[in-house]
């Protein structure tokens, strides 16, 4: 369950991310790469799967689970997160703050015991630069000040922050992490 707004990050993670990453399905989420959120998980097994992996290099795979009459499958691109801090609540849920470390896209379980672990393949964000896309970025910077002007929740941090992302593909993940869409646009 999501319980608060995400914030930018700052850091960027070091080295190659894994290919087989544990899978961590969600109802109730999109992660964007470029922000850290908290989270809170409830299922059992997916506690321990969290447990596991804390010793090790603590990433795993973030998947939106799509219902569509029943069957329960997931959204092809989710996002490889890195657990930053992980605490037991009184309830016996564990809240986890991540930090989405880039976009990914799910090929196929390749296990399933002791925990679900998904094959992935790592998106790379474009790093081109055009007029259109200038202009692009410019007409999206009017809409968020228009967006703010309307919404008075949005901090002045945030504000300038994304004033000073200056690649198009990160301010856009940082808007759209703090717009209020559903789930599945």
């Amino acid at each position: 369950m999501r319980t608060a707004l995400p914030e930018i990050a700052t850091e960027q993670i070091e080295g190659t991310l894994p290919t087989r990453l544990n899978l961590l399905a969600v109802t109730d989420a999109v992660v964007f790469p470029g922000v850290v959120l908290p989270y809170v998980v409830t299922d059992a097994k997916q506690i321990r799967m969290i447990h596991s992996i804390l010793g090790g290099n603590r990433i795993l795979s973030v998947f939106l689970k799509r219902d569509t009459d029943g069957d329960a499958r997931l959204f092809e691109t989710g996002t490889a997160v890195k657990i930053l801090k992980m605490f037991s609540v009184a309830d016996g849920s564990i809240g986890l703050l991540l930090q989405a470390v880039g976009r990914i896209r799910f090929n196929k379980i390749v296990s399933r015991d002791p925990f679900v672990v998904a094959d992935v393949t790592h998106l790379q964000d474009g790093q081109r630069s055009s007029v259109k896309l200038v202009s692009c970025s410019k007409a999206l910077l009017k809409a968020f000040d228009v967006f703010c002007e309307h919404n008075n929740w949005v901090s002045e941090e945030l504000i300038k922050s994304v004033k000073n992302v200056k690649e198009m593909g990160r301010m856009a993940d940082i808007i759209s992490a703090n717009l209020n869409f559903s789930l599945e646009r």
